[in-house]
């Protein structure tokens, strides 16, 4: 995973030109989906599975919303949101 991720870091150049000076907001956001995965991979319990889970998907719904120009991306943003809030909940509720 970490290899991906260095991967994905360095064929993302032109994506991160428009980042600007949040530059460095979006490489933690991409820390946190690493660590999550991480978490979610290596699970004990279902306490750590549900952990991993949150803490890869709240980054990755920031992600998905960063570009605020466009529609699209806010609207799949939102959708993808809603999403994972009802998954969450019918989760918990297994749980």
């Amino acid at each position: 995973m970490i290899g991906a991720t260095l991967v994905y870091s360095l064929l993302s150049g032109t994506e991160l030109e428009k980042a600007g000076p949040n530059l460095g907001d979006y490489y933690a956001l991409i820390f946190f989906v690493l660590c999550g995965t991480s978490i979610l991979t290596s699970f004990n319990g279902l306490l750590m599975l549900f952990l991993g889970i949150e803490i890869m998907s709240i980054p990755l719904y920031i992600l998905t919303g960063s570009d605020k120009l466009n529609l699209k991306s806010n609207e799949a943003s939102l959708k993808y949101f809603l999403m994972g809030s009802f998954s969450t909940g019918i989760l918990l509720m297994g749980i």
